[in-house]
């Protein structure tokens, strides 16, 4: 009895080996034996199983149009196959297969024999007319009393080969792959920005970060300097996306930053993203005063307080809240070591901000969104400048601005459009447009220098434009969303679709794509869904702060988008969620708040 158990036990060893195939059978050197197959002929469904040539032939099949699993090739698990699989553990299925065309389609299922057939993987397959090898790699978390491995070839009446099927536990585990989006920018004295979106961290995946000055650096990189995930607000714990500044570092160095992904159990480093940075010249590292000031004479809309934000605070809202120093004139005083910044004037907690031009000699432009730029040497007071404006307040300038709309996909009835705005009092149809062909109207206006608001109507405002709050081209006051516009040199402005920021053709194709994705909600505490279906396959994400820093990037699945974002450690501020597929870009301004 003593030796039937001891062999008992080692028949069961044979299938924990790394590399024992679990399947029996599986280059069908003995015909279909241990295989069994399943035909919906209750759906008028047919197919003739043989072996030949050591290999599965499934071919004859007819009426197989109306689902995968109405043709089915199975391996049914004996108990001791079924004792033999080991929860948790990684393992790999591998099989050849062929069919007479190209695109043929092929489903794996690997689980629950019945019940409610559980899967622990199923995959989708396209064969084509010559034989090659195919794989799926998982991890067992679960087995049943009655399990199968099967291969599905119901959808298509093309016969399909399959041999040397192999289940076996995963002989090597694979590294995590490189960080994807990894950015290094935005250097100081004695820092620099870095931010990464999630990639694949989380359970036994983390982050892990290095650093090094260029002319000192290591041939490994893991022996430079790493750096403590958890240590730094934003730095989301090596196990989230993260948007942080690396500090302490020293002025006028250029520095290698790499940044792998790290397979905990396992051991095993990615492939590094690499960034190389050079930090800003000396200047002591001493905060000196800079004074802002903005003149708001020529602000079109209600205020209560202006207020100036950048990278120096956050973009924190109203935090660093102006005075009014002497007439329309605004000013506050901050403390700012050496460096270079980025900032914009705003008033009452972001309820309006500046829609500054870009390539203005003032500014810097990062992914769309254009910030005025600053260099910090030494104390200084800023000369006041008009809002949306690099040069003081002045109105003796007068420009020639040609408005035009695309009525073409105007779904009501309408004889006149016309425009209203600040520059005429919202008058009516005292500024009538003309058709100039194709559904455009146009109307050249003289106006002086500064910021206007604006929207297109009909026939002396029965009816007028309904504007998307957040959208490039607009600014909301209040419950009013109208159209934005900085005067500052004669402008034939572009044509646009009613209703819209763009033109009539991309219109149509972000309905087409993007429209129908939610982003929510908005406020939001650092936690951002976006939900919905497109056309697209796939729909690439990318969120920016309000600098053009990326702080998330990923793709996803657009034919049923479900993505769940965490910004929880990126701050309080406004963010951009871009969503852009093969035929259509969407962007939408968010607010995270405390």
């Amino acid at each position: 009895m003593k030796n039937k158990i001891l062999l008992s036990l080692g028949l069961m060893f044979t299938f924990l080996v790394h590399g024992q195939n679990v399947v029996i059978n599986g280059n069908f050197s003995d015909g279909l034996n241990s295989w069994s197959t399943y035909i919906a002929d209750w759906a008028g469904v047919n197919a003739a199983f043989s072996a030949a040539n050591n290999e599965a032939n499934v071919t004859g099949i007819v009426g197989a149009g109306g689902a995968t699993w109405h043709v089915q090739l199975n391996q049914i698990l004996t108990a001791g196959q079924i004792s033999s699989l080991m929860v948790g553990e990684t393992y790999e299925i591998t099989f050849d297969a062929r069919s007479s065309v190209n695109g043929r389609s092929l489903k794996l299922f690997f689980g629950e024999d019945g019940g409610g057939f559980a899967a622990i993987h199923q995959q989708d397959y396209t064969l084509t007319n010559a034989n090659a090898e195919y794989s799926a790699t998982f991890t067992v978390g679960a087995t049943y009393g009655a399990m199968k491995l099967g291969f599905e070839m119901g959808l298509s009446n093309d016969p399909v080969y399959i041999d040397n099927v192999v289940l076996q536990v995963s002989s090597a585990v694979a590294a995590p792959p490189q960080p994807a989006g990894f950015v290094a920018n935005t250097p100081t004295e004695s820092s620099i920005f870095v931010a990464c979106g999630p990639n694949q961290i989380g359970g036994n995946v983390v982050y892990r970060l290095f650093y090094s000055p260029t002319l000192t650096a290591p041939v490994d990189p893991l022996d430079a300097t790493q750096y403590t995930f958890g240590s730094t607000a934003g730095d989301g714990g090596g196990t989230n996306p993260f948007g942080f500044n690396i500090t302490g570092l020293e002025a006028s160095t250029e520095y290698f930053v790499w940044l792998y992904q790290y397979n905990t159990v396992d051991m095993l480093y990615s492939t590094p993203a690499v960034a190389t940075v050079t930090t800003l010249g000396g200047g002591g590292g001493t905060a000196v005063p800079i004074t802002f000031q903005v003149d708001m004479a020529n602000y079109p809309g209600t205020f209560t307080t202006p207020e100036v934000n950048g990278t120096f605070n956050n973009w924190c809202g109203n935090c660093a809240a102006m005075t009014n120093t002497s007439g329309t004139i605004w000013s506050i005083t901050i403390d700012l070591e050496p460096g270079t910044y980025e900032f914009k004037f705003s008033h009452d907690n972001w309820t309006g901000e500046e829609a500054l031009l870009e390539g203005a000699p003032c500014t810097v432009t990062s992914f769309e969104y254009t910030n005025r730029t600053l260099t910090v040497t030494e104390a200084a007071t800023l000369p006041a400048v008009c809002w949306n404006s690099c040069v003081a307040c002045a109105s003796s300038t007068t420009r020639v601005v040609t408005f035009r709309v695309d009525m073409s996909e105007y779904t009501g009835t309408f004889t006149t459009p016309e425009v209203n705005g600040t520059f005429n009092n919202w008058c009516g149809n005292c500024a009538p447009l003309t058709s100039v062909g194709n559904g455009i109207w146009e109307l050249p206006v003289t106006l002086e220098d500064g910021t206007y608001l604006f929207k297109f109507s009909h026939d002396n405002w029965a009816a007028e434009e309904s504007l998307t709050p957040g959208s490039s081209c607009t600014i909301t006051e209040g419950e009013f969303t109208n159209r934005s516009l900085v005067v500052s040199q004669d402008t034939v402005l572009s044509i646009v679709c009613w209703n819209s920021c763009v033109s009539c053709d991309l219109v149509a194709l972000e309905q087409d794509e993007l429209s129908a994705l939610t982003i929510y909600p908005n406020p939001s505490n650092g936690e951002i869904n976006i939900q919905g279906t497109t056309a697209a396959e796939e729909v690439t994400v990318t969120i920016t702060d309000a600098q053009g820093r990326i702080v998330y990037t990923n793709v996803s699945n657009g034919v049923a988008m479900n993505e769940q974002i965490n910004l929880e450690n990126m701050g309080s501020g406004i963010y951009f969620v871009r969503l852009a597929s093969n035929n259509a870009q969407r962007v939408e301004r968010i607010v995270i708040a405390d």
